[in-house]
């Protein structure tokens, strides 16, 4: 499950039933990072998003201060022969998902490239 443009979390991503993975960029990071150390408006803030309540037990941080997009989002569908290039050889993230730019679109494409090889060994 994602969601998407609730309020300041931009993007919430279920990982497991007691894992979240919250991603947000431009003008919204500052104000996650600081959720970093207030639990309870990082808890409301994910009820609002996922429509539950939840506990922060522990939370995790990472800030990239720079990026690169290599296309706009939702412009270019890479082909088949980007994420498949040789044979054996996957190419997985952000950067070649129908979700650039996003979490997400790394754990889709992540997943996409698994289900392409299982059928490669059917």
């Amino acid at each position: 499950m994602c969601t998407q443009g609730m309020n300041e979390l931009q993007r919430v991503v279920l990982i497991s039933p007691h894992v979240l993975c919250v991603y947000c960029d431009n003008d919204f990071v500052h104000g996650v990072v600081a959720l970093a150390n207030n639990p309870r408006r990082l808890e409301v803030l994910l009820h609002q998003s996922i429509g539950r309540s939840v506990s922060v037990v522990q939370t995790m941080l990472y800030y990239w201060p720079r990026g690169t997009h290599y296309w706009i989002a939702g412009v270019c569908r890479p082909s088949l022969s980007i994420l498949n290039p040789f044979p054996g050889l996957y190419l997985a993230g952000e950067f070649v998902s129908d979700r650039q730019g996003s979490i997400e679109g790394a754990l889709r494409c992540v997943l996409e490239c698994i289900e392409m090889n299982e059928e490669v060994r059917r």
